[in-house]
């Protein structure tokens, strides 16, 4: 029997033909897990489902993307199959259980021609269309062709496929992507303002450094995200096929299905190999830490204190713990940062004031004021500011990698500051401080940050992760939204979409125990 189909190709596996039992358990449960999304949303049970296909019971009828395990009849079958099976086998059925008939549509066991590739007609995207409202829009690729009696419309059709990825460009199907818990997240409660820089023009642009953010402006309708990781599906002419079929791809790309990408243009990547795509979602963030770390730039021997131990925050504890060996102290309110925070090497966590914030006039935060050469605040809360500001020695530094998005109420910078002699440095990274710029290059800290991704195993040290499908990555905004969950993953192969998960891909992302999914 081949495996390997081009084209349009039926399959009919009989579970009373010996030679055909072993493949038909397989795909039975190749079909449970595929179908499994759509049972649940009928109200099925996706374990009652297998049990009743191994019974051979008569309730069948779930389509499975293209894939239907049915009952043969003579109506439908012409009563003794169709030819195969020496001698009618495929049309007796002596157990009672179903013949699995398989409709292949060049997006099972199928070989892309090289240059050629093969595009889905539709991919789902995420869009913010106000604050704390997220739709997962159905969109139709420019070209598409529709296949297996599917309408034409964006919600109609169904097994087409779309030849020939344009020049130059490469088709990516998603297999995770996570969400910020910083800018985005600020973006998802309705942030869009500028925090009080009155010398910001209006329609800013997201982010003027990442190819697919240029267009987009700080405004409802909007698509975000920049942790896109997939797999590389088909290339268009002038793609080094060779390189890029088949590869694991990061890219900064907002949350979607699938994605038409220019390998050339400076917004995707290979993922280096060994790093599994649960992890490499993470490369944006350690990107971040990596240059807070570099605005800092803390001497051997000298304190450090991290205010706020978010995402953000337990990388740049992370690094200038195990990295550079450095003592580092952290500020955080929330019990489980807290200890995540030890975890990724603090010496010790301070409980900032009861006022949320971290004045540094009270609390504990009084046994930190003045101790430190360097203080990072990337909290996200202005409050915090003051804090750390207070903690800064005669002298010292401090680096705010905080966007707050707000006007900042209430902070003191009086005659103490003024005679204190600290440096404030902002630190944003989308472009290379200007004291590594002689020296580093925008590719060298992409390499380093992917070392860190590979030595820190982030989706291991910051466990638990939440993990949904897009179809549910409204959950995923709320659950980060109220501080249940520190991380949040959209994983692609766990629903309906378009895209699918190789098999290694899915071992990778799959949760551990420890990990919950909506």
């Amino acid at each position: 029997m081949g495996f390997i189909a081009a084209g349009r190709s039926d399959w009919r596996i009989d579970p009373d033909d010996p030679r055909h039992r072993p493949m038909w358990d397989a795909m039975l449960r190749f079909l449970g897990r595929a179908v499994a999304p759509k049972l649940l949303a009928a109200g099925w049970s996706p374990r009652a489902w297998f049990a009743a296909k191994l019974r051979g019971g008569r309730d069948h009828g779930t389509d499975a993307e293209g894939a239907i395990a049915r009952r043969p009849s003579s109506a439908s079958d012409g009563g003794g199959g169709d030819g195969g099976g020496g001698g009618g086998a495929m049309g007796a059925q002596k157990s009672g259980l179903p013949t699995v008939v398989v409709r292949n549509e060049d997006l099972l066991l199928s070989v892309p021609r090289k240059g050629d590739g093969w595009r889905l007609p539709f991919y789902e995207a995420m869009v913010m269309t106000g604050p704390r409202t997220v739709e997962v829009q159905r969109r139709r690729r420019d070209g598409a062709i529709n296949g297996g009696g599917g309408g034409g419309g964006v919600e109609g059709g169904g097994g087409g496929l779309c030849k020939g990825v344009p020049p130059g460009r490469v088709e990516v199907c998603g297999v995770a992507s996570m969400l910020s818990n910083g800018t985005e997240l600020k973006f998802f409660r309705g942030h869009l303002g500028d925090g009080g820089d009155e010398d910001e023009e209006d329609g800013e642009a997201l982010d003027a450094t990442i190819e697919g953010l240029k267009e987009q402006r700080a405004g409802y309708p909007l698509e975000y995200g920049y942790s896109w990781v997939g797999r590389v599906v088909g290339c268009g002419a002038g793609v080094d096929a060779g390189a890029w079929q088949g590869a694991l791809a990061f890219a900064f790309h907002p949350h979607a299905s699938s994605a038409v990408l220019d390998p050339a243009g400076g917004s995707m990547m290979a993922v280096p190999p060994g790093i599994a795509p649960a992890d490499a979602v993470f490369l944006p963030a350690v990107e971040t830490a990596l240059a807070i770390v570099h605005d800092a730039h803390p001497r051997e021997g000298e304190l450090v204190v991290v205010f706020g131990q978010g995402l953000i925050g337990l990388l740049v504890t992370a690094i200038l713990a195990t990295s550079l060996g450095l003592e580092v102290h952290a500020v955080e309110g929330n019990a489980s940062r807290a200890a995540a925070a030890l975890a990724c090497g603090a010496k010790t966590v301070t409980h900032p004031t009861s006022d949320g914030g971290g004045g540094g006039d009270s609390g504990g935060l009084k046994a930190l004021r003045g101790k430190f050469d360097v203080a990072i605040e990337v909290s996200g809360a202005g409050a915090a500011l003051q804090g750390a500001i207070a903690s800064a020695r005669t002298g010292g530094k401090v680096v705010v990698a905080s966007w707050y998005g707000e006007p900042i109420n209430g902070l003191r910078l009086g005659t103490a500051f003024h005679r204190s002699h600290v440096t404030l440095v902002a630190s944003q990274v989308s472009e290379l401080p200007a004291g590594v710029s002689g020296t580093w290059t925008k590719q060298r800290r992409f390499a380093r940050a992917w070392e860190l991704v590979r030595r820190l195993r982030p989706s291991v040290l910051l466990a638990p992760r939440l993990v949904v499908p897009l179809g549910r990555i409204a959950n995923a905004y709320a659950a980060l939204d109220q501080g249940t969950h520190l991380t949040a993953t959209v994983a692609y192969g766990l629903g309906a979409g378009g895209a699918s998960m190789s098999e290694g891909d899915y071992v990778a992302l799959d949760p551990t125990p420890r990990d919950s999914r909506l």
